[in-house]
């Protein structure tokens, strides 16, 4: 099956098809965006917000990171 072939059908599949058979589906597409909408909405407000942070401080210690006497 190639892309531009419909499926059940030997006709090519257009743009025009394409949505044509998007609005034939209209109600079941606008059901999954309606739940996904809800769902999101409930986990925005169920979910508590965690904010974490950690830092960390490791001093670079060499022998040549000394000023030198001159520069004191």
């Amino acid at each position: 099956m190639t892309p531009t072939q419909a499926p059940a059908s030997g006709t090519p599949l257009t743009f025009s098809r394409w949505v044509a058979e998007t609005i034939v589906r209209w109600r079941i597409i606008a059901t999954v965006m309606a739940l996904t909408f809800g769902v999101a909405v409930l986990a925005v407000v169920l979910i508590p917000p965690v904010y974490r942070s950690r830092t960390s401080f490791v001093p670079n210690i060499s022998a040549n990171s000394k000023l030198s006497a001159g520069m004191a």
